[in-house]
């Protein structure tokens, strides 16, 4: 693409206003082997109706440009992304811009942004029967607000209605300054962090008997130096038996925490102030009884 090297500037009091728009058509369940497309001042939108098949992994990236995929509203979690965008593993970057859309989240999903915003929704995949790996989910930005969020309202209504496929979640988000909501599953670590943003976290936890012998924890850590934390854990979901006791909460700053009843607490949520410290990962749990 070659654009104009001169403009005719006859009457002109103002220097020539140039737009870019490219185009890409991809054909309806297309399938690449890998997929990476890089940008410097222009936005990355991935329209409605793409349906694209990658092997490997997908890599979306500009440096001044906004990233954006369609998303549903927000009173209708359940309507599922207009597109589908089939990798197992994604990656979403950009260094001024703001990243914000529905993503889809097999084996790993990682978004990050130095000086902008995310505001996504993330869809959890099944697992590669012929590959299994965790579920993990990274979300970062330097000194942008982050807001991420999972369907955990319809899940909770309906906690085997498929919303979650049965594997290990692993979550990391974290802000240098910014503020972090975020709605979340996870299954055996979770970790939210800013140094001066507030917290405010739902989290549900996944625990599943069958995964026991090869996940460690499960582990919720908070940190945040100048902000407040609110963390709601909801009643854990278990496909099988199993008790909440094994989940420990490491909360690193002035938090108001809200307990389910199964994992046990005086109130629906209590103060609790505990100096800053690294979380450590506590010893594997011991295997059920029977």
């Amino acid at each position: 693409m070659v654009t104009p090297r001169k403009v005719k500037r006859d009457g002109l009091d103002r220097p020539p206003c140039i737009q870019i728009r490219i185009t890409i058509r991809i054909p309806g369940g297309s399938s690449v082997a890998a997929a990476d497309v890089s940008l410097t001042h222009l936005d990355l939108n991935i329209l409605e109706g793409l349906k694209l098949n990658v092997a490997q992994d997908t890599r979306l990236k500009t440096i001044a440009g906004n990233i954006r995929t369609p998303t549903t509203e927000e009173k209708d979690e359940l309507t599922k992304p207009s597109y589908q965008l089939n990798s197992r593993e994604i990656y979403v970057s950009t260094m001024s811009g703001n990243i914000d859309g529905s993503y889809p989240l097999y084996d790993k999903l990682k978004v990050e942004s130095v000086s902008g915003d995310i505001s996504i929704k993330v869809e959890p995949k099944p697992i590669d029967s012929k590959d299994p790996k965790p579920a993990e989910l990274s979300v970062s930005t330097m000194s942008g607000n982050l807001i991420v969020k999972e369907p955990i309202k319809a899940a909770l209504a309906s906690p085997d209605s498929g919303n979650f496929p049965s594997r290990d979640y692993s979550v990391a988000v974290e802000t240098k300054s910014g503020d972090v909501t975020a709605d979340l599953a996870f299954t055996s670590y979770g970790r939210f962090y800013s140094i001066s943003g507030n917290l405010n976290v739902g989290l549900w936890p996944l625990l599943h008997d069958a995964q026991q012998s090869t996940i460690i924890g499960p582990e919720v850590a908070t940190d945040t130096k100048g902000g407040d934390t609110t963390l709601h854990l909801h009643e854990p979901h278990w496909a099988a038996t199993g008790s909440a006791a094994r989940l420990p909460v490491y909360p690193s700053s002035p938090s108001w925490i809200g307990y389910p009843p199964l994992i046990g607490g005086p109130s629906p949520a209590r103060k609790m102030a505990t100096p800053t410290r690294t979380p450590t990962r506590p010893p594997a749990p011991a295997a059920p009884g029977p």
